[in-house]
């Protein structure tokens, strides 16, 4: 068997990996994976790393082109923690010290700045050497690697707020409120050192394993670019906290508009949005110039007045308005106190379940038990009742099948005809968290539902493939007002010329859900599925789309704000004009909408979008694209648009379509007919590609078009109606 070259065994001793007893012991892990081939050295990576002596990481850096770069000075690199198109920051640990991690940012500068940028930064890291506080970090050295500035600072072992906020939601106000104290007293350190942070955002904030939130990276940014740059090829997060005054002036940052990103981020973490949730960087800053953040309470109502009038003057739209320094922040915050809140929040996060109390006595657990077992048993009797009393109340009795029950995913409503009347019932009360959960043994009508934080309205939880049925009257549509809206499990039909669902909120979740109107309906009638409108008409909306389908619907979904982003996945329409349409506000000055799609299908449809005016982008991964001859993918017929950008990867589109009417920016899209395994049912097998199509370009092995997800049983989520 081949040992590792030389040039691996020398990289992984000088990085202090492992030596030549650690390559002894991989030996026959290398024997079992090259079997009768030559022992590589990708194979010697893959032992080292199932032995776990190498990360993933350190082996996609093994098997690049530089594998020098995984050695930065006295450190070796563990993992990446993030970066972008010039910058990268990893988690590193110190040769020879195990456990003993800094944190590196490798920074990409042009030369002939180079040598500035890099005394900028050593100046920072000696005025640093003064900031003695936990709740923040500032660069301890600067070090040169050929054509790359590397900062290293010290390691904080805690996940970002930002990924916080993207796993759990709005943050509670107690929480915030010490993470903003904390934050406080850290930023009043940086003030006494003549320093400012430059880059306050969700992502820079690191909640510690004590529960205490740590600002990294402070200075950085104001020593790499003194004055404000905008890069459109950055992340939009990264102008989230961006003070109006910079804008206007392009100027440095001062603590004045650090005061302004600290609000900022407070709104995002309570609101569970930024304030302006503007998919384009030019926007969103457009919108922070333009527009005054608006008051946290009408997106969180349950936030205190006093922490709400807090973020209020930090977000003040004049920067004389803001507070004079940190010190008079702080005076009026208060001292941090212990991050108990903190500790506790995160230690729910990392938990699999929330942790239990000390048990109760021997005693005490007798008595619940007495209790909890008459309360079983009135609930029972109850039930008893209510079922005896059902078909005396006119209610639709269910019928069941042995076939069906043994199937688990037969929907006993699709059985009656769609001329037969069937009792609607009254909604459920939703949940203190905003929850309702539908029963999928009768049909639902339409009605009227609020909630100040969220809205989940679920037909889950009853059998593989099963969905509630609401069935919208005419007049009478689902009308839902909250901030953030879920729609999961659902059958959704309607009357023809009316839209069935209404939705007034910034963030939108559509999961699992069919929106089935009739066939023989005229077409272009102004049947929509889904109308959804931003509440505060300046910040924007936020919609999610995954395994929906959208069949014999004029429109599939109409999304009214000056600022949208729209991202659907595995969604499918059969028949009707188009599955979306952007209307902007009349009074809207531009305005822009993103709508990133991945393996979507459209079938029998006269086009893809409808707008009027604004910037338009569409991003289509591994979609097909069968519209009608002669239609228009994205039509703005008005003119007065932007050019939109289209942008494919492995998407098909039917020949004879326009693709846009008037300038646009097209790639990627390719011109073919698909062929399609069945009709267009309801059934999504039905709608995939039989074959890709040979010799075309641009697609590749994945295929193109809507995919089936099946369950631990087997079964496909969606079955033919």
């Amino acid at each position: 068997m081949e040992p590792p070259s030389e040039l691996l065994q020398r990289l992984l001793d000088e990085c202090g990996l492992c030596g030549p007893k650690e390559l002894r012991r991989c030996r026959g892990r290398v024997r079992r994976l090259a079997r009768d081939l030559p022992a590589f050295d990708s194979v010697w990576i893959d032992a080292l790393l199932q032995s776990r002596l190498l990360t993933g990481y350190q082996a996609r850096v093994l098997s690049s082109n530089d594998p020098r770069r995984l050695r930065v000075g006295p450190c070796v690199l563990l993992d990446r923690l993030g970066g972008g198109q010039w910058s990268e920051t990893c988690v590193a640990e110190m040769i020879g010290q195990r456990g003993v991690r800094r944190v590196l940012k490798r920074l990409v500068v042009p030369s002939d700045v180079r040598e500035t940028i890099s005394g900028r930064l050593d100046a920072l890291t000696v005025a640093g050497k003064r900031v003695a506080h936990s709740g923040v970090v500032v660069p301890e050295i600067v070090m040169r690697a050929g054509p790359e500035i590397v900062v290293g600072s010290r390691h904080i072992d805690g996940p970002s707020l930002r990924d916080l906020l993207v796993r759990r939601g709005r943050f509670p106000s107690a929480v915030v409120d010490e993470i903003g104290a904390g934050l406080v007293e850290g930023l009043c350190e940086l003030e006494a050192n003549g320093l400012v942070h430059g880059d306050l955002r969700a992502a820079n904030v690191r909640l510690a394993s004590d529960g205490v939130a740590v600002a990294v990276d402070a200075g950085v940014a104001p020593a790499v670019e003194p004055t404000m740059v905008v890069d459109v090829n950055r992340t939009p997060d990264r102008y989230d906290g961006v003070a109006p005054e910079r804008i206007m002036a392009s100027s440095a940052s001062t603590q004045v508009s650090d005061m302004y990103a600290l609000g900022c981020m407070l709104f995002e973490l309570l609101a569970g949005r930024p304030p302006f949730p503007v998919a384009d960087p030019v926007m969103k800053l457009n919108a922070h110039q333009r527009l005054h953040v608006a008051d946290v309470r009408d997106w969180a109502p349950d936030v205190p007045d006093r922490l709400a009038d807090r973020v209020r003057q930090l977000c003040a739209h004049d920067p004389d308005s803001r507070p004079e320094s940190w010190n008079a922040v702080r005076s009026e915050w208060g001292r941090g106190r212990r991050p108990r809140q903190g500790r506790d929040f995160l230690r729910q996060m990392r938990s699999a379940a929330p942790g239990g109390g000390m048990p109760a006595p021997r005693r005490r657990i007798r008595k619940t038990m007495a209790f909890g077992g008459t309360v079983a048993a009135l609930v029972l009797a109850a039930v008893v009742w209510t079922s005896h009393r059902q078909p005396e109340n006119g209610r639709a009795a269910r019928s069941w099948s042995p076939a069906a029950a043994a199937a688990g995913v037969e929907d006993v409503l699709d059985n009656q005809g769609s001329g037969e009347s069937v009792a609607l019932s009254e909604w459920p009360a939703k949940a203190v968290d905003g929850t309702i959960k539908l029963d999928d043994s009768r049909a639902w009508a339409g009605a009227r539902l609020e909630h100040s934080s969220a809205l989940v309205v679920t037909g889950r939880g009853n059998g593989v493939g099963r969905r509630a049925e609401i069935r919208v009257e005419s007049g009478r549509p689902l009308e839902l007002w909250a901030p953030a809206v879920s729609l999961q499990g659902l059958r959704v039909r309607g009357p023809v010329g009316e839209p069935w669902v209404v939705v007034h909120g910034g963030v939108v979740r559509i999961v699992d859900c069919e929106f089935l109107g009739e066939e023989r309906s005229r077409e272009g009638d102004p049947t929509t599925a889904v109308e959804i409108h931003d509440p505060a008409e300046q910040g924007g909306v936020y919609v999610a789309l995954q395994q929906v389908l959208v069949r014999h619907v004029s429109i599939g979904m109409v999304v009214s704000a000056a600022q949208a982003e729209v991202t659907a996945v595995d969604a499918l329409q059969i028949g009707g004009d188009r599955l979306f349409e952007w209307q902007r506000p009349i009074d809207a000055v531009g305005g822009t909408m993103r709508l990133s799609m991945s393996h979507c299908t459209l079938r029998h449809t006269r086009g893809l979008l409808f707008w009027k005016g604004g910037a338009l982008r569409v991003e289509a991964d591994a979609c097909v694209l069968a519209i009608r001859s002669g239609g228009v993918l994205c039509d703005g017929r008005d003119g007065s648009g932007e050019p939109v950008v289209i942008r494919g990867r492995q998407t098909l589109l039917t020949p004879g379509a326009t693709v846009t009417r008037g300038p646009g920016d097209v790639e990627g899209v390719v011109a073919a007919v698909p062929t399609f395994r069945g009709p267009a049912t309801t059934d999504s097998r039905d709608s995939r590609l039989s074959r890709i199509p040979a010799g075309v370009p641009g697609v590749g092995n994945t295929r193109p078009g809507i995919r089936v997800r099946e369950s631990k049983t087997g079964a496909v989520t969606r079955r033919r109606e």
